[in-house]
């Protein structure tokens, strides 16, 4: 399964007045190298490029599937933000791309997960031999930050601040990752699907 970004995150999982505040720094000499681990971070966790199969921030993504579920298909990047925000595109038989009726499929959310379900009587439609055929939109991400992963981005980004040499051009080499960072993240750990 693919996943693409197709509207990505307007906020940062921290803002740059409390990353300053932890950071203990005043003025605004440094903002520019603080905003950079914030995102370099944001990058590193969240969404289908980051390390831990997560949408922390609201965003709308796009999974692309070969052929309609035989049973269900798992939405990746948890939590699904909006189960109405769910629209299903498909290549059909001729290759032309369709919107499907939203009265074929439900989603259900048991817990953290989301699964798009064919609806009871209804049919998938006959896709177009190719890896994209079945295109799921959705919105993806938290009403709000846990506080758990705000601390975590905070401890990220005073472990960056202070391992300056870890940073090129403002694009981070590694950004650090202490047991106490990985403790708080557990939680929060999906395998991803493909």
């Amino acid at each position: 399964m693919g996943v693409l970004v197709v509207t990505p995150p307007t906020d940062m999982l921290v803002d740059l007045a409390l990353a300053k505040a932890h950071l203990r720094v005043e003025g605004a000499d440094e903002d520019t190298l603080i905003a950079n681990i914030i995102k370099a971070v944001g990058t590193m966790l969240d969404g289908p490029d980051g390390d831990y199969g997560r949408a922390f921030r609201k965003q709308r993504l796009e999974a692309r599937l070969p052929d309609f579920p035989q049973i269900a298909a798992e939405l990746p990047c948890p939590p699904l933000a909006d189960e109405d925000s769910v629209e299903v595109k498909y290549f059909d038989k001729d290759n032309v791309l369709r919107t499907l009726d939203d009265a074929v499929f439900y989603v259900a959310s048991p817990g953290d997960a989301s699964y798009l379900f064919l609806a009871p009587g209804k049919v998938w439609p006959v896709t177009f031999c190719r890896p994209d055929a079945v295109r799921i939109q959705f919105d993806a991400g938290y009403a709000a930050i846990p506080e758990r992963v705000k601390q975590a981005v905070l401890l990220m980004i005073g472990d960056s601040y202070a391992q300056r040499e870890t940073f090129t051009d403002g694009a981070p080499t590694k950004v650090p990752m202490s047991t106490s960072v990985e403790n708080l993240l557990a939680a929060y750990w999906r395998p991803k699907i493909v």
